[in-house]
């Protein structure tokens, strides 16, 4: 089905696994947390959209207009530096955007650029719909209420049987 010019879409990018060739992880002392913005060099613009830490699977949704064009998402992974104890980027790639709206979704792994050698990241790229974006987000929070309650469900239960 084509776009309409005017149709609000999100650029929807998700993140399957980030891990190191050594070990295959990132090792969550460092408190890792991933950012990317993207560039268009025409108007120099950047928008830049992070997490606190890096998971198995984290998802980002980014404006887009039908018809821009954006020439590269650049993926930074930072982590704590233990000799100065702030934040450092370690490693970073540019993944080419241009082709999304042909193709709809992209699957890829790069190998990233950097301090740490052998850093790579698994992704998909993809358009969607604005309506599907608010389902998408609405169900999340459902979701995520629903994990609260029975959390607090559970520690009660905890509770009640530490006094018997």
């Amino acid at each position: 089905m084509p776009w309409e010019e005017n149709e609000m879409v999100v650029l929807h990018f998700t993140i399957h696994d980030v891990y190191d060739n050594i070990e295959n992880k990132i090792s969550l002392e460092e408190k890792p947390y991933i950012k990317f913005y993207w560039k268009n060099k025409k108007y120099k613009n950047y928008l830049k959209y992070f997490t606190d830490e890096i998971n198995w699977f984290s998802e980002f949704f980014l404006p887009y207009k039908i018809g821009d064009y954006i020439e590269n998402l650049i993926v930074q992974i930072w982590a704590n530096s233990y000799i100065l104890k702030t934040k450092k980027k370690v490693a970073y790639n540019y993944i080419n955007i241009n082709d999304v709206e042909r193709k709809r979704k992209i699957n890829g792994k790069t190998e990233l650029i950097g301090k740490r050698n052998g850093l790579k990241i698994i992704y998909s790229l993809q358009l969607i719909r604005y309506s599907l974006y608010e389902f998408m987000k609405n169900t999340q929070m459902l979701i995520l209420d629903k994990i609260s309650i029975y959390k607090n469900d559970h520690n009660i239960d905890r509770k009640n049987q530490n006094i018997s």
